[in-house]
């Protein structure tokens, strides 16, 4: 299921990103971000390698396996909340769509996000990549109650998921090998 964007090819703006390249519509709230990348055969059938302008050569990633590592961090939460939600609507929990509720760690992150974006407003170069953020917040999620709970624990927890390699800070994928 998509859509076709049917403006004049003069209303559609290319930018060179530091990884990705963005499509912007002129007149439109959205762009697109659209990121090169090939198969990787020896990680199949999931896993891509992608640019690295910074290191001049292909990174493995694997994408559909973050996605699904970041859904397990917080599957008891989202199947509660689907339920809630069920019982509201008077439907069955499988007729309720999975992006209609947002969990505890979702509010989180984009609540880390934005204060990112306010911190680094003046030097947006120095901020950490939302990648980043998201990584180290479902690597030190343990649930909550609340937004406020889970933030107050994820900014607890968190640095102990930075670690130090030959000298270079790393957070580490947690599905890559």
């Amino acid at each position: 299921q998509g859509f076709v964007l049917t403006r004049p090819a003069d209303t559609v703006r290319l930018e060179e990103g530091k990884r990705c390249w963005t499509l912007v519509y002129e007149g439109l709230p959205f762009h697109m971000d659209v990121l090169p990348a090939i198969p990787n055969q020896d990680e199949a059938p999931d896993g891509i390698w992608l640019t690295d302008r910074a290191l001049f050569e292909w990174q493995p990633s694997n994408p559909i396996g973050y996605a699904n590592w970041f859904a397990s961090r917080m599957e008891r939460e989202t199947q509660i909340l689907l339920a809630s939600e069920a019982v509201l609507r008077g439907i069955d929990v499988e007729e309720v769509p999975p992006d209609s509720v947002k969990t505890t760690l979702q509010q989180s992150v984009q609540a880390l996000k934005r204060h990112r974006d306010i911190h680094f407003e003046r030097d947006p170069e120095l901020a950490p990549a939302s990648i980043v953020v998201t990584t180290l917040a479902g690597k030190a999620f343990l649930g909550g109650e609340s937004v406020f709970e889970v933030l107050v624990d994820l900014a607890a927890r968190m640095p102990e998921f930075i670690e130090k390699e030959n000298g270079i800070w790393v957070v580490s994928n947690p599905v890559l090998k």
